[in-house]
């Protein structure tokens, strides 16, 4: 099924996460759309889907874009909570990975902090935004991208490929979004217990490799990647000791 408002709102109706969708055949950025939603007096509850997405917005400032009819493109508010913030990216790259798991039978893998791969390809980005106002968490929002159907595509920093590609045939993106934000509802609500960040190393990429992070240039630590810290850094087992990584890129040595 084509996705469409009519088609999306009887998926995804008593999902609590969600309470008003916004469907739109082409628009720049989903993230763009809700955070100019909450800048001007919207709450949690919008999810903003795009079946084709001109002007994505990327961790570190990269682009992404979405051909209308392949892709899986939206953004959903949430409750702005700063105790959940950390972990937000986390929460998003769980539910898409165990959904693609769901969906399509292949063995997604969460690579820290906020990617999906499967096959040591890239499949999926996640992009939370948040703004305070003071010491006050305003506002919360968490964007997803996820490559369904069509051709691998090209030119990209990593590997990257389709669901279909990968899977051989092609695949629902209403049931694959429906599969996500049920998902996602629950982790919302557990997401700081110990069985959360189980979930997490369940599915965490290269874990028990020796990997490194790095901050542009700069590295922040090489060594075996051991799993995750209550707040979601990553823990390495270095030669010099344990190292905490709360941010960074991720790759293998």
């Amino acid at each position: 099924m084509e996705l469409s408002a009519t088609a999306i709102d009887f998926a995804l109706r008593g999902n609590p996460l969600v309470q008003t969708i916004h469907f739109a055949s082409e628009i720049d950025s989903t993230n763009r759309y809700a955070k100019n939603y909450l800048e001007t007096g919207g709450s949690a509850g919008l999810l903003v889907v795009a079946d084709r997405q001109s002007a994505g917005q990327g961790r570190a400032g990269r682009s992404w874009q979405t051909p209308a009819g392949s892709a899986l493109a939206f953004t959903l508010t949430l409750p702005p909570s700063a105790s959940q913030l950390g972990l937000v990216s986390l929460a998003g790259a769980l539910a898409v990975g165990q959904a693609i798991r769901r969906v399509s039978g292949l063995p997604a893998m969460l690579k820290w902090p906020n990617d999906v791969w499967v096959h040591q390809h890239k499949v999926c980005g996640v992009l939370p935004q948040a703004a305070w106002e003071g010491q006050q968490l305003s506002w919360l929002l968490l964007g997803i991208g996820v490559n369904v159907n069509g051709m691998p595509p090209s030119h990209t920093r990593t590997p990257a490929s389709t669901l279909e590609a990968l899977g051989g045939q092609a695949f629902s993106r209403l049931d694959l979004l429906q599969e996500i934000l049920l998902l996602l509802a629950s982790h919302w609500h557990h997401i700081n217990t110990a069985e959360f960040l189980q979930n997490c190393e369940n599915i965490l990429l290269w874990q028990g490799k020796l990997v490194q992070v790095l901050a542009g240039e700069q590295v922040l630590a090489r060594g075996r990647l051991v799993g995750l810290t209550a707040s979601g850094d990553l823990r390495i087992d270095s030669a010099q000791g344990w190292v905490e990584c709360p941010f960074g890129e991720l790759s293998l040595r």
